[in-house]
């Protein structure tokens, strides 16, 4: 596969086609990345039906359970409320703890869809979150990364009136718990675990770990995020 812009994957000149989407319809393979409990986590589109599809495949890309209907998990499924469009959204993906976390990479924030987490099973959720003093929400980051057992969502303020389009915030997950637990006392994201990054306003358009760091972009600007955190409320990474 290599990239396209925007997001989007396409079969190299010469490659061998491994699966055969025909049955879903599928006008799009938007992004695929790795994935622990089975190999590859794949997302496509199908235009005519407004739906997208996650696909569990193994590490030479077949489907995993063997049949297209069974390796498939359907975003638009409840308690999803978003990615049910005709139009395909940009889906970018980090794993922690054997979830599949996935973000939507579209700039205008009253398109975008929301977080959801995908298991091996293909159990989908869609955890809402209470950061401010509103109720709580689904979380719509712009882009995601998992670095020392914290996942990272850039793009998301709160809930609060004209505080959830925060295109210069990045959030970190509280340690050792899973980001999409919504269990009280418990939760996955610390409300005060923010920062700014960098000028209000300027979007952060990429987070990528690399070797002992997590570097985040922002137009003209690189920054390098290190730690390992701790578990406290508050952020609790070093920026550069």
């Amino acid at each position: 596969m290599v990239s396209l812009d925007a997001g989007q994957v396409t079969p190299r000149g010469g490659s061998k086609t491994t699966d055969d989407f025909t049955a879903d319809s599928i006008d799009l393979m938007l992004n695929a990345a790795p994935f622990g409990p089975t190999g590859l986590m794949a997302v496509g589109h199908d235009a005519g039906a407004s739906v997208h599809h996650g696909y569990r495949l193994d590490a030479d890309g077949a489907f995993f359970t063997g049949a297209i209907a069974t390796s498939r998990v359907d975003l638009t499924a409840s308690p999803s409320t978003d990615w049910d469009t005709a139009a395909a959204h940009r889906p970018v993906m980090a794993e922690m703890f054997e979830k599949m976390f996935i973000a939507d990479a579209d700039p205008t924030y009253s398109s975008r869809a929301t977080l959801l987490s995908v298991d091996g099973s293909g159990t989908l959720l869609e955890p809402n979150f209470k950061f401010g003093s509103g109720s709580a929400q689904a979380l719509r980051p712009f882009c995601l990364e998992e670095y020392n057992s914290h996942l990272f969502i850039a793009g998301y303020g709160s809930e609060d009136t004209s505080d959830d389009d925060r295109r210069e915030i990045i959030r970190h997950s509280f340690l050792g718990r899973s980001a999409d637990d919504v269990t009280g006392g418990a939760e996955g994201f610390d409300p005060l675990a923010w920062l700014i990054l960098g000028q209000k306003g300027v979007q952060v358009t990429g987070l990528r770990k690399g070797r002992g760091l997590l570097i985040a972009a922002k137009r003209n600007e690189l920054y390098r995020i290190s730690g390992f955190g701790r578990a406290y409320p508050g952020w609790q990474f070093s920026v550069e």
